[in-house]
């Protein structure tokens, strides 16, 4: 399992704990609890198959949605998913001390889970204002997307870049321009 990034992409590798992260999240947050990670569309699902449909799954790199972080909400820092728009929060938490809990996939450390006090709460909001803005603002809509085998799947949050791709490609199939 060490090198586990060898032989599968890494997306695989990195966001392979979110199921198990949310799960453990879903037992420990409060309603309408924020959920900050790089991965957010996916945290959502696992939200929602976990009958948590009220976690408001966020990026981890969009400074505004991070502002609005509260005591009680969470901050998922999966290994491999550190980047420019983050790094100062990451850097942040870990100086904080200990995460609140952590998931391994065998021997190899996957994710760091920090549920905000009021101490790394302060942290965030001050490396959130230091971060770059993000081009284009994180909206929240729910889109079916049908992930649950019955059609019934939902996505709460995509950014408008994810949307505006996602539009072109359906536009582009109904047209025949696109690759299907």
């Amino acid at each position: 399992m060490a090198r586990a990034g060898y032989y599968f992409p890494h997306d695989e590798f990195y966001d392979a704990s979110m199921r198990d992260v949310i799960a453990e999240i879903a037992r420990r947050a409060g309603q309408h609890a924020r959920v900050a990670s790089e991965s957010p569309s996916l945290a959502s699902y696992y939200a929602e198959r976990v009958n948590r449909g009220d976690l408001l799954c966020v990026s981890v790199s969009d400074p505004e949605a991070l502002k609005q972080m509260a005591v009680g909400d969470f901050v998922i820092i999966a290994r491999g998913r550190r980047y420019f728009s983050n790094d100062a929060l990451i850097s942040a938490l870990e100086r904080s001390g200990t995460p609140d809990f952590r998931l391994s996939l065998g021997a190899v450390p996957s994710v760091e889970v920090f549920v905000l006090n009021s101490s790394t709460l302060g942290m965030v909001k001050a490396a959130a204002s230091q971060m770059p803005q993000v081009t284009l603002p994180i909206v929240n809509l729910r889109l079916p997307i049908g992930l649950d085998g019955n059609g019934l799947g939902w996505s709460r949050t995509y950014s408008r870049t994810r949307l505006t791709n996602r539009q072109s490609a359906i536009g582009n199939r109904q047209s025949g321009t696109g690759s299907g």
